[in-house]
């Protein structure tokens, strides 16, 4: 059983406890064994922290962390409203309850781009993250409400931090705001992997494959084939508005081989 912890700063004006809640839910209907520590309104406590760090270090399979906090443009985050804490003792801090053990973790802050970073410098390898925004910018609560809206009405056990970028990329994302995420040995740049397949053709087994990897996700299978007729004839990512362009970065980063979908049935049943 994969252990689920959703920590939440407060988060005044872009986010409150009923996205929380809301958030805390999705994860529950992926069959999460969930710990939530803090509301998105009261500040965190060291005790909160304390118990964040007995978790990751008491639990027995893998660990999520889903982090739902403010972030800024020195690569901090705001557990407390007036007080920005550096992530290199939170990291740290992590790192040594995990006990040489891997992490996922799943970041909505803002500058998400820049958390990562000092993540992957002290992180136990093998451990994965996924921000919701890039270094250079922040992210909106309309942005990803409704991941969760998504993820409330699609029992799929996605729970690792790549399939819940993956699910985002494909159901939720309308901007353009870039993702970043990194797994084992590498950092992907999705923008990147998206321009250099533009105005390549996908071969039939091409097409089968990305089909397969990412139905569990999708009722509409046609709709990869639409996007991928377009990834043939475009020159690059910026051809693509912000309903298409999550799709398109979903699908390049499939065809390149590099994503390792960890998705556990649970109750899923196949929609289509």
């Amino acid at each position: 059983m994969r252990t689920v912890i959703l920590l939440a700063g407060p988060g005044k004006p872009a986010f409150g406890i009923k996205n929380v809640l809301a958030a805390e839910q999705a994860l529950k209907n992926q069959g999460a064994d969930l710990l939530r520590i803090g509301d998105g309104e009261r500040d965190l406590t060291d005790t909160d922290v304390s118990d964040m760090l007995e978790a990751i270090s008491n639990a027995k399979g893998d660990v999520t962390l889903v982090l739902m906090a403010h972030g800024n443009r020195n690569g901090e985050v705001y557990f407390k409203s007036l007080h920005a804490q550096s992530t290199v003792k939170f990291f740290q801090d992590i790192s040594k309850a995990l006990k040489h053990r891997k992490i996922d973790i799943f970041s909505t802050a803002c500058y998400g781009g820049l958390l990562q970073k000092v993540a992957l410098q002290i992180l136990p390898e093998n451990s994965v993250y996924a921000s919701l925004s890039p270094a250079n910018n922040g992210i909106t609560a309309d942005n990803i409400d409704p991941f969760w809206d998504y993820l409330n009405q699609h029992k799929l056990s996605c729970l690792s931090a790549e399939s819940m970028l993956v699910a985002y990329l494909l159901s939720s994302m309308k901007n353009r705001y870039l993702p970043t995420l990194s797994t084992p040995k590498y950092t992907h740049d999705l923008e990147a992997i998206l321009n250099g397949r533009c105005g390549t053709l996908f071969s039939i087994e091409d097409r089968a494959y990305i089909k397969s990897t990412l139905a569990v996700f999708l009722e509409d299978l046609s709709v990869l084939d639409t996007i991928m007729d377009k990834i043939e004839k475009s020159r690059s990512s910026d051809d693509f508005g912000i309903a298409q362009y999550g799709l398109a970065l979903a699908i390049s980063y499939a065809a390149s081989g590099n994503m390792t979908l960890d998705i556990t049935p649970c109750v899923f049943k196949p929609r289509f």
